[in-house]
């Protein structure tokens, strides 16, 4: 079968043939594969600038952090390495009240100090007595004396020397003064804001090291936005209501240090110009020839004592303002920076009548208004809860909203211009506080502190009284407030207290300050003399003090 093979093996041969054909396009493909190029992929413009975008704005957020952080951690890592020493700040602390003075003393406190000896009067000149021979001299006699002085005029130069004196010496105490202008706001029927402005007058008391404070009058900054002071060098700066007393109408405000212009802060030569403008160069005060008129003549004999210019007593152009040298005199209280911090006078004088006082701030109801008079009484007081405030009547002429300082001729505050403790048949005299009084109640407010309050009202025990009815010395008590720590306790009318803690109380007065020294809060014991028949029995009181302003 040679047919049949063949067939077979063309068969097989046909089937290698295409195996091969196979393998050949198997190859050829592979070979296509392996030769095959890789393209690059398109880019995403779009999604590039977003990208670019993201990471500047990242970069951007991580610089401001980093500022951030580093501009609030730098002054807290710079206090950690160089710790800054913060001045400290001085608890207020007047001076203790003087003991009372004798008329002389008084009469010694208002002389002008280093004035110069006032003119000696004129010596009478003796007489020859011709029964003598003309060798032996008589002095004159007293008619003789009132003769020759009433020939001495005072005329108009003298008298204009006097009000240039007062109004130089007051223009000088108005440095410690200062304008409080209180500022508040609200809506009209338009709804557009109108400011409107309180005025009133303040004085320099304190500087704590941090803070300037002035006192000043409550009720003209009571319902203030915000406040605004001007010093006497037309300077101005705002103010902050650091503490007030709501039985006195009074109120302390601050001011940073660093706010205070270099007039008022620097030394006592940048604050004194408009004062030595008038004075200077005058060898015998404000009365002395440099402040006389340029017309008017000359006097022939300067020694004559009507020469008010050339006397240094009292009221007679020189008050006190100046020493003998031309220079003013500066007040020995006040501190080295030169700030016009007002010094404190004695109030409590029983010979207090008759002193003369100037006026400064606002008597008249306006800003920088003047005035003089004298003190005509000061035996009133205002009877208040745990304290008494003696009252300074003038005979000055004034505004039923007049506030500021009375002065004395030694530049010393005695008292604090208030119109609300004004009789109804005075409406228009000025009256003060008596600073003596008020400068516990100012210390505790200048230290932003509340008063310890029991709520007692009453008086002293006079000798008189002691000695007739046997009432033992101490704080009687007239009355009480309604829902006091006193009333709470137990306290009746007509006690005694005797003690306060370990402190022994002889008069209200010292019931006060006793009290001034506790803190609101404080558990003290109270003793008090009660009668019980016909003598006095002493009890003992444990009392939970209360606070106010």
């Amino acid at each position: 079968m040679p047919d049949q093979e063949r067939k077979e093996q063309r068969g097989l041969l046909d089937g290698q043939k295409d195996f091969h054909n196979g393998n050949k396009e198997f190859l050829d493909g592979n070979k296509e594969f392996l030769i095959e190029k890789i393209k690059e992929k398109p880019v995403n413009k779009k999604k590039l600038i977003r990208r670019t975008i993201i990471t500047v704005s990242m970069a951007v957020i991580f610089g401001l952090v980093a500022c951030v952080t580093f501009l609030v951690l730098e002054p807290v890592i710079s206090n950690w390495l160089y710790p800054k020493e913060e001045p400290e700040i001085q608890t207020v602390e007047f001076p203790e009240d003087k003991e009372e003075m004798s008329p002389e003393e008084m009469l010694a406190e208002n002389l002008p100090t280093e004035s110069p000896e006032p003119t000696p009067a004129p010596t009478p000149e003796p007489t020859r007595n011709p029964g003598d021979g003309g060798d032996t001299y008589v002095p004159l006699g007293e008619e003789q004396v009132q003769d020759i002085l009433s020939q001495v005029t005072f005329d108009l130069n003298h008298y204009k020397q006097l009000y240039t004196a007062l109004h130089d010496y007051g223009n000088e105490l108005g440095r410690s003064v200062v304008t409080v202008t209180a500022v508040t706001s609200n809506l009209d029927w338009f709804n557009s804001v109108q400011e409107r402005s309180n005025q009133c007058s303040g004085v320099i008391i304190f500087e704590n090291g941090m803070e300037l404070l002035i006192l000043t009058d409550y009720s003209a900054i009571r319902s203030a936005e915000r406040l605004l002071l001007t010093f006497y060098d037309e300077s101005q700066t705002g103010a902050q209501l650091k503490q007030y007393n709501e039985a006195t109408n009074l109120a302390v405000l601050s001011v940073p240090l660093e706010e205070l212009s270099d007039a008022v802060r620097g030394g006592p030569g940048n604050a004194q110009d408009g004062f030595e403008a008038g004075v200077q160069d005058s060898p015998t005060g404000a009365g002395a020839p440099g402040n006389q008129d340029p017309d008017a003549p000359e006097d022939e004999n300067p020694d004559e004592p009507g020469d008010l210019g050339a006397s240094g007593s009292p009221g007679q152009g020189n008050t006190g303002a100046q020493d003998s040298g031309g220079q003013t005199a500066r007040n020995p209280e006040e501190p080295e920076s030169g700030l016009p911090i007002v010094e404190f006078g004695y109030s409590n004088a029983k010979s207090l009548a008759g002193t003369p006082v100037i006026a400064v701030g606002s008597p008249m109801g306006t800003s920088n208004s003047l005035s003089y008079g004298m003190i005509t009484a000061s035996g009133t007081t205002v009877s208040t809860a745990d304290r008494n405030y003696r009252i300074l009547l003038t005979d000055i002429s004034g505004s039923q909203n007049a506030s500021g300082v009375l002065f004395d001729l030694q530049g010393k505050m005695i008292g604090f211009i208030t119109n609300h403790r004004t009789g109804s048949d005075m409406k228009n005299l000025i009256t003060a506080y008596g600073i003596t009084d008020l400068q516990r109640t100012v210390e505790k407010m200048s230290n932003g502190a509340e008063i310890a309050y029991l709520g007692i009202r009453g008086e002293d025990v006079p000798r008189e009284v002691n000695a007739e009815l046997g009432i033992p010395f101490g704080a009687y008590v007239e009355e009480f407030d309604m829902d006091s720590p006193a009333m709470r306790a137990g306290i009746q009318r007509g006690d005694v207290i005797t003690a306060i803690g370990e402190k022994s109380v002889s008069g209200f007065m010292e019931y006060s300050n006793a009290l001034m020294d506790l803190e609101p809060g404080q558990t003290v014991e109270v003793t008090v003399m009660r009668q019980a028949q016909e003598e006095y029995k002493e009890m003992k009181f444990n009392i939970e003090l209360g606070g106010v302003r």
